[in-house]
């Protein structure tokens, strides 16, 4: 994940524009994804982004420093996300694949079905797996995290993350194979 300086933060607390603009486009895709994984629905994490950047650019000046401002905009939009499933009273999948590439000319229809069939059959597995070693495999393996920062961010052991990631892909294999019999 990709951090913004130390100055565009200052900059930022100061009242700059630019800077926030700056943290925006660093960070708009790692809340987006975040939110979308806990809400399940694009509309709502598309809502909870905008939520999450309105409350930091209210309370930017609040941020000490302390840990990464990638941690900080971690936890605001994982509670976040919670709170707004929770004050919604849903949490359901709407049904629409979330940043899929669109796939080559080249592809057949079949192609097509099928890729779309492994993503949403990925989706459900992933839904199966319980809270800690969902949100550990996802860090590592689709914000491409390294075990430190997913440790600190989570605020585990570095073993235990690098054993939750392990479990979840054991586990997903799991379900693929089940799938493929």
């Amino acid at each position: 994940m990709n951090e913004v300086s130390e100055e565009i933060l200052k900059r930022a607390i100061n009242g700059d524009r630019t800077a926030f603009e700056i943290i925006y486009n660093t960070y708009a895709g790692f809340v987006y994804r975040n939110a979308l994984r806990i809400t399940e629905s694009i509309e709502d994490a598309e809502e909870v982004t905008q939520e999450v950047f309105i409350r930091v650019l209210k309370n930017i000046n609040k941020f000490k420093f302390n840990s990464s401002f990638g941690t900080y905009l971690y936890r605001i939009t994982v509670n976040s996300s919670i709170n707004y499933v929770k004050k919604n009273g849903k949490k359901q999948i709407d049904g629409q694949i979330p940043d899929v590439d669109e796939p080559q000319s080249s592809s057949t229809i079949d192609e097509q079905f099928e890729r779309k069939e492994l993503i949403e059959l990925f989706l459900r597995l992933m839904n199966t797996l319980d809270e800690e070693l969902r949100e550990s495999f996802y860090l590592r393996e689709v914000e491409d995290m390294k075990y430190e920062e997913i440790a600190l961010l989570l605020g585990e052991n570095i073993n235990t993350v690098k054993t939750r990631v392990r479990r979840a892909r054991e586990r997903l294999i799991n379900g693929f194979k089940e799938f493929k019999k």
